[in-house]
C-alpha cells in the first residue's frame, strides 16, 4: 500500500498472559480520531488521495461493534484525503480534548506516508503541503486529560517514539504501537496485527476480551510469525511499541468476535469474520484490508473450500516437501491429525510435528518477542570482532558452520571445534585422519573433499570419516556448496556438478562456463543477482516512489505486500552476474568477486579470517 515501514518492540519477551480474570474498564466515554490520506496516490493502480480512507474507517467500525459494552457512549471523528490539512488534524486533537476527561479513553490512528528527519523527528506531508511533525501531535495528546491508545501506520513511525533533538519524548498518558523503526518501510501489516488482536485473535486467557497487555502481545507475535528471524538490511519489520505506566493493561478494549475466521487467498492465511452465510457461499469482512473495491481490496465472498470457520478449529499450515501448506483439521487420531489441505483439496493423516498454528496459534514457539524497543536502532553493518586467541586459526585451509559450531581442518591434518561464543577449539577424531581441501556442512554431517580428490563423510562427534562415491571423483573441484541436501561443485574442466551425498552419484548440470569459479555460496532456492561487480542486491517489491518528504529525510517507499524471492546467481571472471538455470543452483563467486560478511551483532556468530589468521 504505502508506507513501507518496521515495529520496534517495547520489550523483549511478550507481556505475561494473566488468567482469566474480571476484565478492568475504561468507565467512562471512548473517543476515536482517525487520520487517513495517501499523499503519493498511484495512478497505475487507479489511487486517489482517499486510498488510505478505509484504515481509520475500520479502526472506527470495529471499536464501535466491539467495545460498547465497556464505555457509556462512544464518539469518533474521521479527518481523510483533502480534508486531513495540518489545520484539519490539529481540529481533531482540539475536539478530543475539548470532548475527553479523566476517566476516558481516546483512540487515535494515522495511517499514511510518513518519513522521519534527524532533528524533528517523525513527521507527514499533510494534505495542503504542510508537514505536521510528531512533536506537534505529542504536545496535543500531552494535554488530553486521560489515557491515549496511538496506532500509527506509516512508513518510519517508530520515530515518533524515539526521542530527537527538537522532538520530545512520549507523554507519559500514551501507548503507542508504531508500524516500524524510524529507519524502516512498512505496508498494511498493523493493521492486520491489530484487528486480528481486537477482533479476538489475541484473547490469550480465552475470557471473551481482549485487553491492552493481550493487543500488545499478539502485535509482537504476530511479527515474529512473519519475520522469525530477522536480519539486518532484510525487508522484516519490527513494530516499535512504548507502553504507558498510567494505562493498565487489563483495560478491555473489545469484545471477541463469535464469527471468527481464516480465508485462504493467493497462497495465504489471512484473518476474517463471517458476515453472512449463503449455502456454501460466505460474505465475509477481511481484518486489515479494504473491504470495498478499490486498493487494498482482497475478496468479501468465499466458497467453503477457501475458508476455515470457527466450528473447524484454528486453521493449520502443515509442512510438506520443504513449504508450508495452507489446511483444515479434519480429525484427530491418537498422536496423529487428519488434515484437508486447502490448495488442492487433498487429505492427509500427519504428525502434529508438522503442523504449525498461524496467527499466534503456536505460543510455545513465540514465547519470546524478537527484537527490543530502542530508540533508532544502530547500523553495525561492516564491524567484526576478534573471537578466540589472535592467530589460532592461522593453519586453517577449510571450515564450515555446522549447528552453531565452527568446524576447521588445518594444514595438520587435524578437525577441530570451535565455540563461537568464547573462541574455544578442540580437536575432533584422530589427527591425520584426512588431508581435508574443501569443507560442507551438511544437514547434521560434514563433507570434505579431500586433495586426492574423494568425497567423505565425517561425523561431527568424533571425526569418523566415511568415503562417498568413487575414488578421486572431484579431484578438478575448485568450489562448491551445500544445497538442499546437495553438492554442488564448480570443476576445472569449466562443469557445474550436483552430488548425491548418500551414495555419491554426481552429474553434470548446465554448460561448461565455471571453469573460473573461486568461490561459491547456497543462497536459498533463488536468489537476485548482483547490480555491480561483486556487489549483490535483493529486495522485492512493487514499483517505488519518492515521498512527499525531501531526499534529506528517511521516508517511505509504498508498496504490495509480498512474499521475498530470490534465485541463484553466479559471478563469472570478470565479475559481471547471471541467473543460472537451474533453481536449485548455488551461488558461486569469480577471484574478482568479493563477498560481504554482516556484523558480528546481526547473528548468533558471524565472522571472518584473516591473513592473520584472526
Amino acid at each position: 500500500m504505502r508506507r513501507l515501514s518496521l515495529f520496534l518492540l517495547l520489550a523483549a519477551l511478550p507481556l505475561p498472559l494473566r488468567a482469566a480474570d474480571a476484565p478492568a474498564k475504561a468507565g467512562g466515554d471512548l473517543y476515536i480520531l482517525g487520520v487517513g490520506l495517501d499523499q503519493e496516490p498511484s495512478k497505475a493502480d487507479h489511487e486517489t488521495i482517499d486510498a488510505y480512507n478505509w484504515c481509520p474507517e475500520e479502526i472506527e467500525k470495529l471499536f464501535k461493534d466491539h467495545a460498547a459494552d465497556f464505555h457509556r457512549n462512544i464518539d469518533s471523528r474521521l479527518v481523510l484525503g483533502k480534508k486531513a490539512t495540518h489545520q484539519g488534524v490539529l481540529d481533531g486533537f482540539t475536539w478530543l480534548r475539548d470532548k475527553a476527561h479523566k476517566n476516558d479513553l481516546v483512540v487515535i490512528y494515522i495511517g499514511c506516508h510518513g518519513f522521519c528527519d534527524a532533528n524533528e523527528g517523525w513527521g507527514i506531508v499533510a494534505a495542503d503541503g504542510k508537514t505536521l511533525w510528531g512533536h506537534e501531535v505529542k504536545a496535543e495528546l500531552g494535554k488530553l486529560p486521560c489515557n491515549a491508545l496511538v496506532l500509527i501506520e506509516t512508513c518510519t513511525s517508530g520515530g515518533f517514539a524515539s526521542p530527537h533533538k527538537n522532538d520530545p519524548p512520549v507523554p507519559p498518558n500514551v501507548t503507542c504501537i508504531c508500524a516500524c523503526s524510524g529507519k524502516q518501510e512498512t505496508d498494511n501489516q498493523l493493521d492486520m496485527a491489530v484487528a486480528e488482536a481486537l477482533y479476538g485473535r489475541a484473547d490469550f486467557n480465552h475470557d471473551g476480551v481482549v485487553d491492552v497487555d493481550e493487543l500488545i502481545r499478539y502485535v509482537q507475535l504476530r511479527y515474529r510469525e512473519w519475520w522469525p528471524n530477522p536480519k539486518p538490511r532484510d525487508d522484516h519489520e519490527t513494530p516499535v511499541i512504548v507502553k504507558s505506566d498510567a494505562m493498565p493493561g487489563a483495560m478491555s478494549l473489545t469484545k471477541a468476535a463469535p464469527n471468527l475466521a481464516a480465508v485462504f487467498h493467493e497462497g495465504r492465511w489471512l484473518g476474517a469474520v463471517v458476515e453472512k452465510q449463503d449455502g456454501d457461499k460466505y460474505a465475509v469482512h477481511m481484518l486489515g484490508w479494504a473491504n470495498r473495491p478499490g486498493p487494498y481490496f482482497v475478496v468479501s465472498s468465499v466458497g467453503r473450500e477457501e475458508i476455515c470457520l470457527a466450528s473447524d478449529g484454528p486453521p493449520l499450515l502443515v509442512k510438506q516437501d520443504g513449504a508450508w501448506r495452507a489446511a483444515r483439521l479434519l480429525s484427530k487420531e491418537g498422536e496423529k491429525c487428519k488434515i484437508h489441505y486447502i490448495d488442492d483439496a487433498d487429505d492427509e493423516t500427519v504428525t502434529k510435528d508438522r503442523i504449525r498454528y498461524p496467527f499466534v496459534g503456536d505460543l510455545e514457539a513465540a514465547k519470546a518477542a524478537y527484537a527490543t524497543a530502542a530508540p533508532e536502532p544502530v547500523d553495525h553493518a561492516g564491524e567484526w570482532e576478534q573471537v578466540g586467541t589472535a592467530g589460532a586459526w592461522r593453519p586453517t585451509i577449510a571450515g564450515a558452520v555446522l549447528q552453531g559450531r565452527l568446524y576447521t581442518a588445518a594444514r595438520n591434518k587435524v578437525l577441530r571445534e570451535t565455540d563461537l561464543g568464547a573462541g574455544e577449539a578442540k580437536a575432533v577424531g584422530k589427527p591425520g585422519a584426512g588431508d581435508v581441501k574443501l569443507l560442507f556442512a551438511a544437514g547434521d554431517r560434514l563433507c570434505a573433499v579431500d586433495r586426492d580428490g574423494s568425497l567423505f563423510q565425517i561425523d561431527p562427534k568424533d571425526g569418523d570419516r566415511r568415503r562417498i562415491g568413487d575414488e578421486g571423483a572431484w579431484k578438478g573441484t575448485l568450489a562448491g556448496a551445500v544445497l538442499n541436501g546437495k553438492l554442488y561443485t564448480a570443476e576445472k574442466d569449466g562443469g557445474l556438478y550436483v552430488s548425491d551425498l548418500d551414495g555419491g552419484d554426481r552429474k553434470q548440470i548446465g554448460k561448461a562456463e565455471f571453469g573460473d569459479t573461486k568461490f561459491m555460496f547456497a543462497a536459498g532456492t533463488r536468489s537476485i543477482p548482483p547490480t555491480a561487480v561483486g556487489s549483490s542486491s535483493a529486495k522485492a517489491g512493487h514499483g517505488r516512489k519518492r515521498s512527499p518528504a525531501s531526499s534529506s529525510k528517511a521516508s517511505c517507499t509504498p508498496r504490495r505486500p509480498t512474499a521475498a524471492s530470490t534465485k541463484p546467481t553466479s559471478a563469472t571472471a570478470n565479475g559481471s552476474s547471471s541467473a543460472t538455470r537451474n533453481s536449485a543452483t548455488p551461488c558461486s563467486c569469480s577471484p574478482r568477486g568479493r563477498t560481504f560478511t554482516p556484523s558480528r551483532r546481526a547473528a548468533a556468530f558471524t565472522g571472518f579470517m584473516s591473513s592473520r589468521g584472526v
